[in-house]
């Protein structure tokens, strides 16, 4: 008599269920934040193709959050212990999902050397895995050096001088001469100056000046009518190929949205 294949089952136990729980929460996660664009940097400059990245890398996540799903409630006649490991790598996909590139290689890998493959599907996950392979390499690394936020330690007030915008509609203008005019800026632009910190955008104009300092952001103004110099948190940063201001109250987060001045 031929042999008769094993009956498929849904596997159990607490491992299955503990390893199905995260990648429900996880996958729902990344399909939200993919979906709203949720990880996306707004106002920033340069950030196009690394939240593109980014983007394939939530989508990334969502597939191993439904694969480890499927391992978990579709029937199979796999021993528990290998559902178990195969939901586990899943898990640690949706984890590692911005390693994308990385991982559909060495699943190419994989699916390459697997005999019970059709010889077309083996032959094609080679160049799948090196094409993953050079998209981590040429777009994934290049995109996020040109979208991190540095000190524009290069920045001078010459170099500065000039007029400045925000998404919003505010105006700076950095006179060559010393001079400045603030129109619709953001309020904490004077933060720490004559004007407080009023509820809406703040019309200044005076003199200013600029010095690069890795202890604190550089400018300060002196408006007309402000009794002495009026310190502010406006500093220079630049990304891969642009110069910006930023209102950087929050190290962490120094070019918030609404806080960004681009020429």
């Amino acid at each position: 008599m031929p042999d008769t294949p094993p009956p498929r089952k849904r596997p159990s136990g607490c491992a299955v269920v503990l390893l199905a729980i995260p990648a429900l929460l996880g996958g729902l996660l990344c399909g939200a934040l993919a979906v709203t664009g949720g990880l996306d940097v707004a106002e920033v400059p340069d950030q196009g193709p690394w939240n593109a990245y980014k983007t394939v890398s939530l989508w990334w996540g969502v597939a191993a959050g439904v694969t480890t799903l499927l391992l978990a409630f579709v029937p199979s006649a796999r021993t528990a212990r290998s559902t178990v490991r195969r939901m586990a790598a899943a898990d640690a996909g949706l984890v590692l999902a911005i390693f994308w590139p990385l991982q559909v290689a060495v699943l190419a890998g994989y699916a390459a050397t697997r005999r019970p493959l059709p010889r077309t599907m083996r032959v094609l996950a080679v160049p799948a895995g090196a094409g993953a392979l050079l998209a981590g390499i040429l777009w994934g690394g290049p995109a996020y050096d040109t979208a991190q936020v540095l000190d524009d330690e290069d920045a001078t007030a010459a170099s500065l001088a000039g007029d400045w915008h925000t998404p919003s509609g505010g105006h700076l203008h950095l006179g060559a001469d010393g001079r400045f005019e603030a129109t619709r800026v953001p309020p904490a632009l004077f933060a720490d100056g004559f004007t407080g910190s009023p509820p809406g955008p703040t019309e200044a104009h005076g003199r200013w000046t600029y010095a690069y300092s890795p202890w604190s952001p550089g400018f300060t103004f002196l408006p007309e009518d402000a009794p002495s110099d009026a310190p502010s948190w406006l500093a220079a940063y630049r990304t891969g190929h642009t110069h910006m201001l930023c209102i950087a109250t929050d190290p962490d987060t120094p070019c918030a949205p609404g806080t960004v001045f681009v020429r």
